[in-house]
């Protein structure tokens, strides 16, 4: 009888480290599997960036630099009076209104920025400026929302539209105007 319970104790020993065991190596497996779906979940982020983004949005960052690289010819007194009673800032602000509208998010900030830095605008009129220069650009309207989310280019250009006329209605709408 002591044989006996002795063994049952061995036995009852050894089989509760096998099956700790065996949930040792069930959760090194699960882990492992939650390790792959993730980098297969990034790799297939990567690849749908590369196939769909970058190719959507590229031409827009050039065009955007390009148009805040170039010089632009400075606005009348017509422009500038218009461009005071609707937006409260200087004429100045529409090569940054025109790549904001065209070339995204960056590039419109960027283009509030040098035109402050280059003492075109006061901090006031970029700190305006910046309120409705700020925008998405066509092609992430057109090349990713459009076309890659939604399947329909004309959909991407139609919230793009409204994305647009949006930013113009801050400028409008935003108090204080000079």
């Amino acid at each position: 009888y002591i044989v006996y319970f002795i063994f049952s104790q061995w036995n009852v020993a050894i089989c509760s480290k096998i099956k700790l065991y065996n949930s040792y190596l069930d959760m090194r497996k699960r882990r492992t599997q939650g390790q792959q779906a993730a980098a297969s979940g990034a790799l297939q982020g990567l690849r749908a960036c590369a196939a769909r983004v970058i190719p959507a949005l590229l031409p827009f960052f050039v065009v955007s630099r390009m148009l805040t690289a170039l010089p632009l010819p400075t606005p009348g007194r017509r422009a500038d009076r218009l461009f005071r009673a609707l937006f409260g800032v200087r004429a100045a602000c529409l090569p940054a209104l025109l790549t904001g509208l065209l070339g995204g998010y960056p590039a419109g900030a960027a283009a509030v920025t040098e035109l402050y830095r280059a003492g075109a605008l006061s901090k006031a009129e970029a700190e305006r400026a910046l309120c409705f220069c700020n925008n998405s650009g066509p092609g992430f309207f057109a090349g990713l929302i459009g076309a890659a989310v939604l399947g329909d280019v004309r959909r991407g250009l139609i919230l793009y539209g409204l994305h647009a006329l949006s930013a113009l209605l801050t400028g409008l709408l935003l108090p204080g105007s000079a």
